[in-house]
């Protein structure tokens, strides 16, 4: 699942729902396995959601510019307005401490679910805070999802998400992102013969990601360079009662939208490429 965008309206326009920002079950993308000696049997199952995670966490890279293109390159004063979900008002809008703290819900008990999200945005130009991203040098995005299944005797899957990610250098045509999410995956899938649980920890470390901060360019927002490293906890229930606890550690590094992934899963180890993004040299 990819976020959506938020969306500040009037004098000043900001994308950024993240409504599903940072994870999801879908959206996998596809793996070249190398080499490997990892014979857990969640190998496959916890690359796509590893992949799934990181795919979602670098889709904030377009919204986090986006934001600051659109705060400079749009906007022609200062001046703060209503904000927006897309074409659905938030719950709230608050102003603090020059925080944009954006709440919005959608909890459905009619068809079972719980959707909510608190976003929180900041811009800092030479070390000071302002009230807008014009001609902000520094970007800080904090964000909040839970999103829940009420109904937990059939399949689904829930998640809680935090993220904190800084954007440096939005002023410059190269941007260089750093920051940790946390991903809790809570999931259940019941077919005819078997019904397996799965609980997903995922605490994630971004350094020193860059991307072209060109609007129109085909490289905007797709990282050639920089490193992301996820540590995960699975806890399996593969039988009513019978747990498998397993520990692994993803390291991506990035070149030009391509991630060379290196996995270690105990005393074992594997790697694998993943093409995250389209960069044209």
């Amino acid at each position: 699942m990819r976020s959506s965008k938020l969306i500040f309206t009037g004098g000043l326009t900001l994308l950024a729902v993240f409504g599903i920002l940072l994870g999801g079950c879908s959206d996998n993308k596809t793996a070249t396995t190398g080499s490997t000696s990892i014979i857990h049997s969640q190998y496959n199952e916890t690359m796509q959601q590893v992949n799934a995670f990181i795919d979602s966490t670098l889709s904030v890279f377009n919204t986090g510019l986006n934001i600051n293109y659109i705060g400079n390159d749009v906007m022609r004063d200062t001046a703060t307005s209503r904000v927006i979900y897309t074409a659905v008002e938030p719950d709230s809008v608050v102003v603090s401490d020059y925080w944009y703290l954006v709440y919005n819900s959608d909890i459905d008990l009619g068809a079972g679910y719980s959707n909510v999200t608190l976003d929180s945005i900041r811009f800092i130009k030479n070390g000071l805070f302002q009230d807008s991203p014009k001609n902000a040098d520094v970007m800080n995005i904090r964000h909040n999802w839970n999103y829940e299944i009420l109904d937990t005797s059939a399949s689904f899957c829930n998640y809680v998400n935090y993220g904190d990610i800084t954007f440096y250098n939005v002023d410059t045509d190269t941007v260089t992102v750093s920051g940790s999410t946390n991903l809790q995956v809570a999931s259940k899938t019941v077919d005819d013969y078997n019904t397996a649980r799965r609980n997903y920890e995922i605490q994630t470390t971004i350094s020193n990601l860059k991307t072209e901060n060109i609007k129109g360019d085909n490289n905007f927002g797709c990282p050639y360079s920089g490193t992301v490293t996820c540590n995960v906890e699975l806890n399996y229930e593969f039988t009513e009662g019978q747990y498998d606890v397993s520990n692994w550690i993803f390291n991506f590094s990035f070149e030009n939208g391509v991630a060379e992934v290196v996995v270690t899963q105990g005393a074992r180890s594997g790697d694998y490429t993943c093409d995250f993004c389209n960069f044209n040299q």
